[in-house]
């Protein structure tokens, strides 16, 4: 069997209209005076109509066009699922941030994903372990959330158990269940407490989850301020003996704070990236955050901007472990990529205009495999497919000249994956161990092929 130089899995889901709501119901279809949408309108956004099934668990040989002055990649993907949960008023990659390719310590890689029969119904997390020989993603167990968890749950693997957590809006309480991927067996699910039972404040939407290196797990989410008015950050952080906190930080003039990635500047010191949204639905606006706390400190907010303009959304965020240099990425209102990048002794105040603009783009993610590169993986807003820039070790410590770093375009598993609506990575954040290669998955275009996810790897020639 011939040996990769270097592993690529990548998997990738359709935009779609994911919501913002100002109740505990929060999330309702496209149009409702009790959403807002957190995707918008998109060139990707289109509907195709075709059939894009491909092979249920099969995989495809798909070839690359490499640029960068190294040898050609070749791009071998494998279907995860094409039941992944979507709907007209959500499409099948809401919240990226969610979820990633997970390894456990036997080294096999577990993705999840969830299941309900409408928006407003999460009812199951659904585990999928890469069987290595075989080359085919194999269904490994199912566990049933309460009833009032509607949307999706934010999961993370340590050792070998895959902790997940969920908003009940009905029971007012942070869910959190666990999966033993050793024996595949669910382990159940469980309020969190924090110093005796607790209960989520109205309001409460958009949980996240990462695992800490220190080692800690922060959970955290949002409250919607009531008709536009300021809503709150709120997180928690456990390292092993219970949950602490919570903190509570009120946002300064926003209604929310969703879709947050997260990184570790050190062991309990984060710095994350979100989407903000200011004033009531429809006449708000939306915006990007960057987001510091020391463990157990209220969180600063900085706003990011392109040419004075508030920005749409956090893409990602990823600090180089030398130099403490923050590289991250955010969405434009336009289907461009902003690059920014952070010297570790710095504030985001400076550095609030990005480094460079990547066209072209819907999607964006980080990937740090251990060889020491880091990997921009873009999903385009029109018919490009999926990009990966990869630049090399020596230059992370500085702005990072995405034009002048190795180039692999893949070719297309199918229809609907031109503009893939979420990019799901291998990272820190989602395990305790390093990350061992580049790879990542894509979920298809919104109402064409988002029901399905695809595994992605580069392999040399």
């Amino acid at each position: 069997m011939r040996g990769p130089a270097f592993l690529l899995v990548l998997a990738a889901c359709g935009p779609a209209a994911t919501v913002r709501g100002d109740t505990d119901a929060t999330t309702s279809s496209a149009g409702s005076a009790t959403g807002t949408s957190s995707e918008g309108s998109s060139s990707a956004e289109s509907s195709a109509g075709a059939d894009t099934r491909g092979a249920p668990d099969g995989t495809s040989s798909s070839g690359s066009d490499t640029t960068g002055g190294t040898p050609p990649l070749e791009f071998a993907s494998t279907q995860i699922t094409d039941l992944n949960r979507h709907y007209p008023e959500m499409h099948g990659g809401w919240g990226p941030h969610l979820r990633g390719l997970m390894r456990s310590s036997d080294d096999a890689v577990w993705f999840v994903h969830d299941a309900g029969e409408d928006v407003l119904h999460n009812r199951a997390i659904h585990y999928v372990r890469r069987d290595a020989e075989a080359d085919v993603w194999i269904p490994a167990g199912m566990q049933a959330l309460p009833d009032g968890v509607q949307q999706n749950a934010a999961s993370l693997l340590d050792g070998d158990v895959i902790h997940t957590w969920a908003i009940d809006v009905i029971g007012h309480a942070l869910v959190h269940c666990t999966f033993d991927t050793h024996a595949a067996t669910a382990t159940g699910c469980a309020p969190v407490e924090i110093g005796g039972p607790y209960s989520t404040p109205a309001n409460s939407n958009y949980v996240g989850a990462a695992r800490a290196p220190d080692p800690a797990h922060l959970v955290w989410f949002t409250t919607v301020g009531e008709a536009g008015g300021a809503g709150s950050f709120v997180y928690t952080y456990d390292y092993g003996g219970g949950h602490n906190g919570p903190v509570v930080t009120s946002l300064p003039g926003y209604n929310d704070l969703a879709y947050v990635y997260a990184a570790f500047v050190g062991p309990s010191s984060a710095m994350l990236v979100g989407q903000a949204y200011a004033g009531a639905y429809p006449d708000g606006s939306f915006g990007a955050l960057a987001i510091e706390f020391e463990f157990g400190q209220p969180a600063s907010f900085t706003a990011l901007f392109v040419d004075g303009a508030p920005v749409r959304s956090g893409a990602d965020v990823w600090i180089d472990p030398r130099s403490g240099t923050a590289h991250l990425i955010a969405e434009t209102d336009d289907n461009r990529l902003a690059y920014y990048a952070k010297p570790a002794d710095a504030p985001w105040s400076a550095h609030a205009e990005p480094a460079m603009i990547l066209d072209d783009t819907f999607r964006g993610r980080f990937v740090a495999p251990s060889s020491g590169e880091l990997a921009l993986v873009r999903g385009s807003a029109g018919t490009g497919g999926i990009e990966v820039r990869i630049a090399a070790a020596a230059t992370l410590a500085e702005p990072i000249d995405w034009d002048l770093a190795t180039r692999a375009t893949m070719s297309l598993v199918g229809p609907g994956f031109d503009a893939p609506s979420a990019l799901y990575v291998e990272g820190t954040s989602y395990q305790d161990r390093a990350v061992g290669a580049l790879q990542f998955a894509a979920c298809g275009r919104y109402q064409v092929a988002d029901g399905e996810i695809w595994q992605y790897r580069a392999e040399a020639p």
